[in-house]
């Protein structure tokens, strides 16, 4: 069970571990289970957090302490809906269960009246009302009953008889791949927001705005935008590298410079993200593709210009923003590194080395002195010209603003979430009107219904103060010496 939550104001994905067996179990239920899980969605990092206090309240217990089991006792009367496992600030690991209630008779009209809060290390139970409920908690209400009130919202918001007969206004859902339910999260102003397409009943081959939902308070709102559905997005995305047979996740949808944008991954058979593409939602045959968030968003500038969608001084002004600050300097030290499989060039500058940073607004360019004892990382094979390059050769690049540590490769392909449906982009813009954000790297979502996802590598953060490490995004001229 993995459960995507924001911690410390970063979207995470949180899970416990669990006992492989019974005679797992048997010999280590007295000393409870040690640790849990947290993925960071920016740099797909999976890390093992070590308690003082051991889980003792967990899924993979077989008796008294098996959770579903302990809170019902505790609470006889309540109906509980879909659980889910997150963190406090502190790190503390709490089960968040919501309360149901009936509004239409004795089995229909499912809400949620109040949440009960499982320490997971003690057992400590709290319970409040759904209005009560803290600011941490990010999931109070689930995923697939969020879907199922707005489809019911949008199925009877005329009557019964509408419902049947004209069917004026109906509106549903877009539905995910594989007959699922399609939705995705956008982590904003410290809660979790659900976020689907909403298409018309009798024509869905195209989606008439988008709902966010917010999974602590219920609250929704929907925006109008005209457009593609997401299924037809993924679809032309996949024809744009169907030679690479990648597929496409569950995408979400962006503000890039005023175009309405479905941002999703491409994976390949085994789940890990190889590259990013960019749809434009008006006219869904403009497809961009890239090996990084900040290619593909600059491929995709680039292409609206050329379709005549953004005039010339917009898109070049766009492009610089989004390449990151460009840095010219002398190369003092250059060295190789190979990080999970893939080659990398680490560069360190001389004195002197100045950098130009672009504001994406005015198109104003502002001159300062290069981040002093930065490592600049050029990661093959997208920053193949560093091959060229030697000790003392002036060199021009720019760099993505994100520090990213030297086990997360510069594509996101790590191999830390496998069966997330989607991937957040380093942009940030608003759809329809909301602010719509997301973190650079496989950051997924879960757009089949289901928070499970694949197990992450176990790699735990270094510590200790660690040199500035920015990642390369291009080359914005080739001065190399063979």
């Amino acid at each position: 069970m993995y459960s995507q939550i924001n911690y410390h104001g970063k979207p995470v994905r949180v899970s416990p571990l669990n006992y492989a067996d019974l005679f797992k179990w048997l010999t280590n239920r007295s000393q409870g289970i040690p640790a849990y899980v947290l993925v960071d969605m920016t740099t797909q990092e999976a890390q093992v957090v070590r308690l003082d206090q051991p889980i003792k309240y967990s899924e993979s217990e077989p008796l008294a302490r098996n959770i579903d089991r302990y809170v019902q006792l505790k609470f006889p009367t309540y109906m509980f809906d879909e659980k889910s496992f997150e963190i406090d600030e502190d790190g503390t690991p709490w089960w968040i269960f919501p309360v149901q209630k009936r509004t239409i008779g004795l089995f229909d009209g499912t809400d949620i009246q109040r949440v009960v809060l499982v320490n997971a290390c003690t057992g400590e139970c709290q319970d409040y009302a759904i209005e009560d409920c803290p600011q941490w908690v990010d999931r109070a209400y689930p995923s697939d009953l969020v879907i199922q009130q707005y489809n019911w919202s949008g199925l009877y918001s005329g009557g019964w008889f509408n419902s049947w007969i004209g069917q004026k206004n109906v509106v549903r859902t877009t539905p995910g791949t594989d007959g699922t339910l399609g939705y995705n999260y956008i982590a904003q102003n410290d809660d979790v927001y659900l976020y689907s397409g909403v298409s018309s009943v009798t024509a869905d081959n195209s989606i008439v705005g988008f709902i966010l939902v917010n999974q602590r308070t219920g609250d929704a709102e929907f925006f109008s935008v005209a457009g593609a559905t997401e299924d037809s997005a993924m679809t032309s995305a996949e024809g744009q590298v169907q030679n690479l047979r990648y597929s496409a996740t569950f995408p979400l949808l962006l503000n890039i410079e005023g175009q309405p944008t479905y941002f999703m991954a491409l994976k390949d058979a085994a789940g890990l993200v190889k590259m990013f593409a960019m749809v434009n939602i008006e006219q869904y045959q403009n497809v961009a593709v890239g090996n990084t968030v900040a290619e593909t968003q600059q491929n995709y500038l680039k292409l609206l210009a050329e379709q005549g969608v953004l005039d010339a001084t917009t898109s070049e002004s766009a492009v610089a923003a989004a390449s990151g600050p460009q840095v010219t300097g002398t190369i003092e030290t250059i060295s190789q590194a190979v990080i999970d499989g893939n080659s990398h060039f680490y560069v360190t500058l001389a004195d002197g080395a100045t950098q130009v940073v672009t504001d994406a607004q005015t198109g104003e360019r502002t001159s300062s002195d290069a981040p002093d004892g930065a490592i600049y990382d050029f990661a093959l094979p997208g920053m193949l010209e560093i091959v060229t390059y030697q000790t003392g050769d002036e060199v021009s690049f720019t760099y993505s603003e994100a520090t990213d540590s030297a086990s997360s490769s510069a594509d996101g392909s790590t191999s830390s979430d496998t069966s997330g449906e989607a991937t957040g982009a380093d942009t940030e813009g608003t759809a329809g009107g909301a602010s719509a954000s997301a973190d650079a790297g496989a950051s997924t979502a879960g757009t089949t219904g289901s928070d499970s996802a694949g197990t992450g590598s176990a790699a735990s953060s270094a510590s200790g103060d660690q040199p500035l490490t920015l990642t390369v995004t291009g080359f914005a001229s080739s001065q190399g010496e063979d």
